[in-house]
Protein backbone atom coordinates (compact mmCIF):
# COMPACT_ATOMS: atom_id res chain seq x y z
CA UNK A 1 0.00 0.00 0.00
CA UNK A 2 1.34 3.14 -0.92
CA UNK A 3 1.92 6.09 1.45
CA UNK A 4 1.91 9.62 1.04
CA UNK A 5 5.91 9.85 0.82
CA UNK A 6 5.85 7.47 -1.80
CA UNK A 7 3.25 9.06 -4.08
CA UNK A 8 5.00 12.19 -3.07
CA UNK A 9 8.16 10.89 -4.90
CA UNK A 10 6.43 9.48 -7.55
CA UNK A 11 5.23 12.97 -8.48
CA UNK A 12 8.63 14.96 -7.97
CA UNK A 13 9.73 12.53 -10.27
CA UNK A 14 6.95 12.95 -12.68
CA UNK A 15 7.19 16.38 -12.14
CA UNK A 16 10.95 16.62 -14.21
CA UNK A 17 9.71 14.61 -16.93
CA UNK A 18 7.21 16.80 -17.87
CA UNK A 19 7.68 19.74 -20.65
CA UNK A 20 5.93 22.59 -19.63
CA UNK A 21 5.17 23.12 -23.01
CA UNK A 22 2.07 20.63 -22.87
CA UNK A 23 0.38 23.40 -20.45
CA UNK A 24 0.96 26.46 -22.80
CA UNK A 25 1.55 27.39 -25.98
CA UNK A 26 4.32 30.04 -26.31
CA UNK A 27 2.40 32.16 -28.85
CA UNK A 28 0.69 34.30 -26.13
CA UNK A 29 2.19 36.29 -23.13
CA UNK A 30 -0.13 35.50 -20.26
CA UNK A 31 -1.80 31.82 -19.75
CA UNK A 32 -4.38 31.07 -17.39
CA UNK A 33 -4.82 27.08 -15.94
CA UNK A 34 -7.78 25.39 -14.96
CA UNK A 35 -6.73 22.33 -13.43
CA UNK A 36 -9.61 19.70 -13.14
CA UNK A 37 -10.72 16.34 -12.74
CA UNK A 38 -9.00 13.20 -12.51
CA UNK A 39 -7.45 11.86 -9.52
CA UNK A 40 -5.65 14.37 -6.61
CA UNK A 41 -1.99 12.70 -7.65
CA UNK A 42 -2.50 13.71 -11.33
CA UNK A 43 -3.76 17.57 -10.67
CA UNK A 44 -0.91 17.78 -8.15
CA UNK A 45 1.48 16.86 -10.73
CA UNK A 46 0.18 19.06 -13.35
CA UNK A 47 0.23 22.02 -9.96
CA UNK A 48 3.93 20.87 -9.32
CA UNK A 49 4.81 21.21 -13.11
CA UNK A 50 3.90 24.63 -13.06
CA UNK A 51 5.17 25.57 -9.70
CA UNK A 52 8.90 24.12 -10.66
CA UNK A 53 8.69 26.24 -13.58
CA UNK A 54 8.11 29.42 -11.36
CA UNK A 55 10.75 28.54 -9.55
CA UNK A 56 13.04 28.35 -12.12
CA UNK A 57 12.09 31.75 -13.85
CA UNK A 58 12.27 33.21 -9.93
CA UNK A 59 8.50 34.36 -10.45
CA UNK A 60 6.90 34.41 -6.62
CA UNK A 61 4.25 31.84 -6.21
CA UNK A 62 1.13 32.02 -4.14
CA UNK A 63 -0.90 28.83 -3.44
CA UNK A 64 -4.57 28.78 -2.20
CA UNK A 65 -6.08 25.22 -2.15
CA UNK A 66 -8.43 23.12 -0.19
CA UNK A 67 -7.11 20.57 1.61
CA UNK A 68 -4.74 19.16 -0.76
CA UNK A 69 -1.81 17.00 1.44
CA UNK A 70 0.79 18.01 -0.85
CA UNK A 71 0.11 21.43 -1.21
CA UNK A 72 1.22 21.77 2.46
CA UNK A 73 5.08 23.55 3.67
CA UNK A 74 6.66 20.31 4.17
CA UNK A 75 6.50 19.12 0.64
CA UNK A 76 6.45 22.08 -1.24
CA UNK A 77 9.53 23.32 0.74
CA UNK A 78 11.39 20.32 -0.58
CA UNK A 79 10.07 20.84 -4.95
CA UNK A 80 10.72 24.49 -4.23
CA UNK A 81 14.42 24.16 -2.81
CA UNK A 82 14.16 26.27 0.41
CA UNK A 83 11.55 26.66 3.36
CA UNK A 84 7.93 26.99 2.52
CA UNK A 85 5.75 29.06 4.98
CA UNK A 86 2.01 29.13 6.22
CA UNK A 87 0.10 32.28 4.82
CA UNK A 88 -0.06 35.26 7.62
CA UNK A 89 -2.15 38.03 6.89
CA UNK A 90 -1.30 40.24 9.35
CA UNK A 91 2.01 40.55 9.28
CA UNK A 92 4.32 43.09 7.65
CA UNK A 93 1.33 45.46 7.91
CA UNK A 94 0.66 48.30 10.02
CA UNK A 95 -2.74 48.37 12.25
CA UNK A 96 -4.50 50.83 9.14
CA UNK A 97 -3.62 48.03 6.82
CA UNK A 98 -5.24 45.74 8.96
CA UNK A 99 -7.93 47.13 9.55
CA UNK A 100 -8.84 48.05 6.15
CA UNK A 101 -8.29 44.96 4.87
CA UNK A 102 -10.79 42.81 7.65
CA UNK A 103 -13.28 46.47 7.04
CA UNK A 104 -13.42 44.95 3.68
CA UNK A 105 -14.26 41.80 4.19
CA UNK A 106 -16.56 42.63 6.63
CA UNK A 107 -18.37 44.78 3.99
CA UNK A 108 -18.44 42.83 1.35
CA UNK A 109 -19.23 39.41 2.79
CA UNK A 110 -21.45 40.65 5.89
CA UNK A 111 -22.57 44.26 4.96
CA UNK A 112 -20.62 45.62 8.03
CA UNK A 113 -20.69 49.04 8.19
CA UNK A 114 -17.01 50.66 7.35
CA UNK A 115 -17.10 52.05 10.76
CA UNK A 116 -15.93 48.68 12.46
CA UNK A 117 -12.68 50.03 11.13
CA UNK A 118 -11.96 52.41 14.12
CA UNK A 119 -12.68 49.26 16.44
CA UNK A 120 -10.59 47.15 14.49
CA UNK A 121 -7.39 49.63 14.27
CA UNK A 122 -8.11 49.84 18.06
CA UNK A 123 -7.97 46.58 19.02
CA UNK A 124 -4.62 46.01 16.96
CA UNK A 125 -3.02 48.97 18.12
CA UNK A 126 -3.38 47.28 21.84
CA UNK A 127 -2.48 44.25 20.67
CA UNK A 128 0.73 45.92 18.80
CA UNK A 129 1.47 47.72 22.43
CA UNK A 130 1.24 44.31 24.47
CA UNK A 131 3.26 41.87 22.79
CA UNK A 132 5.74 41.51 19.96
CA UNK A 133 4.45 39.61 17.32
CA UNK A 134 0.72 39.89 16.27
CA UNK A 135 -1.69 37.41 14.32
CA UNK A 136 -4.27 37.02 12.42
CA UNK A 137 -5.43 34.00 15.36
CA UNK A 138 -4.87 37.36 18.01
CA UNK A 139 -6.43 39.34 16.38
CA UNK A 140 -10.07 37.14 15.96
CA UNK A 141 -9.70 35.96 19.26
CA UNK A 142 -9.30 39.62 21.06
CA UNK A 143 -13.24 39.83 23.13
CA UNK A 144 -14.15 42.80 21.54
CA UNK A 145 -17.19 43.41 23.96
CA UNK A 146 -14.87 43.43 26.75
CA UNK A 147 -11.85 46.16 25.62
CA UNK A 148 -12.31 48.21 28.77
CA UNK A 149 -11.40 45.41 31.14
CA UNK A 150 -8.59 43.62 29.20
CA UNK A 151 -6.90 47.06 29.43
CA UNK A 152 -7.19 47.02 32.73
CA UNK A 153 -6.04 43.38 33.13
CA UNK A 154 -2.95 44.93 31.27
CA UNK A 155 -2.74 48.36 33.44
CA UNK A 156 -2.90 46.01 36.47
CA UNK A 157 -0.04 44.11 35.10
CA UNK A 158 2.04 47.02 33.99
CA UNK A 159 1.64 45.81 30.20
CA UNK A 160 0.51 49.38 29.50
CA UNK A 161 1.10 52.52 31.56
CA UNK A 162 -2.00 54.62 32.37
CA UNK A 163 -1.38 56.69 29.68
CA UNK A 164 -1.57 54.01 27.10
CA UNK A 165 -4.80 53.08 28.99
CA UNK A 166 -6.49 56.20 28.35
CA UNK A 167 -5.55 56.84 25.44
CA UNK A 168 -7.09 53.57 24.39
CA UNK A 169 -10.37 54.00 26.45
CA UNK A 170 -10.75 57.39 25.00
CA UNK A 171 -10.66 56.18 21.14
CA UNK A 172 -13.40 53.19 22.69
CA UNK A 173 -15.87 56.02 23.86
CA UNK A 174 -15.80 57.15 19.99
CA UNK A 175 -17.15 55.51 16.90
CA UNK A 176 -15.14 51.86 18.11
CA UNK A 177 -17.63 51.70 21.26
CA UNK A 178 -20.78 51.88 18.52
CA UNK A 179 -19.69 48.47 16.55
CA UNK A 180 -18.83 46.16 18.75
CA UNK A 181 -21.81 43.63 17.99
CA UNK A 182 -20.79 44.14 14.17
CA UNK A 183 -17.10 43.37 14.60
CA UNK A 184 -17.38 40.67 17.21
CA UNK A 185 -19.30 39.05 14.00
CA UNK A 186 -17.00 39.46 12.07
CA UNK A 187 -14.22 37.98 13.67
CA UNK A 188 -16.07 35.19 14.85
CA UNK A 189 -16.90 34.19 10.97
CA UNK A 190 -12.84 34.33 10.21
CA UNK A 191 -12.11 32.52 13.71
CA UNK A 192 -14.17 29.52 12.54
CA UNK A 193 -12.74 29.33 9.31
CA UNK A 194 -9.53 30.31 9.77
CA UNK A 195 -7.54 26.71 10.75
CA UNK A 196 -3.76 27.17 10.49
CA UNK A 197 -3.00 23.31 9.80
CA UNK A 198 0.79 24.55 10.73
CA UNK A 199 0.74 25.77 14.48
CA UNK A 200 4.12 26.57 15.46
CA UNK A 201 5.42 26.88 11.68
CA UNK A 202 7.07 30.64 10.97
CA UNK A 203 4.08 32.42 8.71
CA UNK A 204 4.77 34.75 6.30
CA UNK A 205 2.83 38.01 4.04
CA UNK A 206 2.31 38.15 0.93
CA UNK A 207 4.33 41.18 0.40
CA UNK A 208 7.45 39.16 2.57
CA UNK A 209 6.56 36.11 -0.17
CA UNK A 210 6.65 38.49 -3.38
CA UNK A 211 9.96 40.33 -2.19
CA UNK A 212 11.76 37.12 -1.40
CA UNK A 213 10.33 35.70 -4.54
CA UNK A 214 9.05 32.70 -2.55
CA UNK A 215 6.62 30.23 -2.45
CA UNK A 216 3.42 30.70 0.08
CA UNK A 217 0.45 28.10 0.77
CA UNK A 218 -2.18 28.06 2.40
CA UNK A 219 -5.23 26.06 2.98
CA UNK A 220 -8.76 27.39 2.36
CA UNK A 221 -10.12 24.55 4.18
CA UNK A 222 -13.57 24.81 2.69
CA UNK A 223 -15.51 26.66 0.43
CA UNK A 224 -18.52 27.17 2.46
CA UNK A 225 -17.29 30.24 4.04
CA UNK A 226 -16.86 33.35 2.13
CA UNK A 227 -15.28 35.72 4.47
CA UNK A 228 -11.67 33.45 4.42
CA UNK A 229 -11.80 33.21 0.80
CA UNK A 230 -12.59 37.09 0.65
CA UNK A 231 -9.73 38.10 3.28
CA UNK A 232 -7.26 36.30 0.99
CA UNK A 233 -8.42 37.83 -2.43
CA UNK A 234 -8.76 41.31 -0.91
CA UNK A 235 -4.65 40.85 0.64
CA UNK A 236 -3.61 39.80 -2.86
CA UNK A 237 -5.81 42.75 -4.61
CA UNK A 238 -4.50 45.33 -1.99
CA UNK A 239 -0.81 44.47 -3.00
CA UNK A 240 -1.35 44.38 -6.81
CA UNK A 241 -2.85 48.08 -6.17
CA UNK A 242 -0.30 48.83 -4.28
CA UNK A 243 2.02 47.91 -7.05
CA UNK A 244 3.94 45.85 -4.90
CA UNK A 245 3.75 42.60 -7.40
CA UNK A 246 5.26 42.62 -10.82
CA UNK A 247 4.58 39.22 -11.76
CA UNK A 248 2.84 36.21 -9.75
CA UNK A 249 1.99 33.00 -10.15
CA UNK A 250 -1.97 31.82 -8.47
CA UNK A 251 -3.11 28.76 -7.88
CA UNK A 252 -6.67 27.55 -6.66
Amino acid sequence: MQTNNDIFTSLLDGVRNIEFGQYCQESVEMHNFIISGGHIEERTRAIFTLIYKARSLGIPTIVFHCGNPYLQPAPLSYLWGKQVNQYEPAKSKSSTAIADLLTDVGVYTLGTDRKIFSLIQLVVDILKATQEIVTLEDIVNFPCDSVMSKLSVYAQDDIIDNEQRGEFAKRLSGSAGECVSETSRLFLRIKNAWKNSSAGVAGSSLLETTENHGLLTFNLVTDTNPVLKELCFADVNSLMQQGNISSLSLTV
